[in-house]
């Protein structure tokens, strides 16, 4: 495997893994023209044959693949034998994101609040519409929720984040918000992908990453 191969990068997209007549959805950690990692609570046998099917923006790529090893929160897959086309559009996939690993997924633990603007339920200022839960990865384009009962895909809800402790946000300072559509539902929850953010909310979304980074 050349040192190419073995580059990898911090890109999230959908995931879907297959084996013996069942599916697993889930999100990627880090992509490469060799394989990736995905974030998943489900352990395959190293050397395990799957099924991966890479989805994104209207892109659907299909490869065999290899379980190549696993951590606490990840398995880690190896491409085999990918076609020509398989490898085509991933070299096309990666272009996109490679240059921009400055908007790379970090994990994230930390309370978050959403609503659906078009909620019919008479507002109370006693009793409020939010719905409280949490990330668990966020990047400056979207973001990953924990949700039992998540909204239908192609929702747009509103997304309301705090800035971090000791954050200079200035006149932004304190609750920033931003439309959010959602784009896939996963084993824990769903993803969105924001609309239009402000360069507030934008700012709110850097501290959180560094915040989290710090942490690391």
């Amino acid at each position: 495997m050349s040192e190419r191969t073995k580059q990898r990068f911090d890109i999230s997209v959908g995931v879907i893994v297959r084996w013996d007549g069942k599916s697993e959805p889930c999100l990627s950690h880090t992509l490469s023209p060799g394989g990736m990692s995905i974030g998943t609570s489900k352990r395959w046998p190293i050397g395990t044959a799957v099924d991966v099917e890479i989805v994104h923006e209207g892109m659907r790529i299909r490869t065999k693949a290899r379980i190549a090893g696993d951590t606490k929160s990840t398995v880690g897959l190896e491409f085999v034998e990918p076609s020509v086309e398989f490898e085509l559009k991933l070299k096309e996939l990666l272009s996109r994101y490679v240059p921009q690993q400055q908007n790379a997924r970090v994990n994230i633990d930390s309370a978050v609040e959403w609503e659906s603007p078009d909620d019919d339920a008479p507002k109370r200022w006693w009793r409020s519409k939010r719905n409280k839960t949490k990330l668990i990865d966020l990047s400056l384009d979207g973001a990953a929720l924990i949700g039992k009962k998540p909204p239908e895909v192609g929702k747009t809800i509103v997304l309301y984040l705090l800035a971090p402790k000791g954050a200079d946000q200035g006149a932004s300072a304190g609750e920033v918000q931003a439309n959010a559509k959602i784009v896939r539902h996963t084993d824990r929850g769903f993803a969105v992908q924001f609309v239009n953010p402000s360069q507030a909310f934008r700012r709110v979304v850097s501290d959180i990453r560094k915040a989290a980074r710090s942490t690391e």
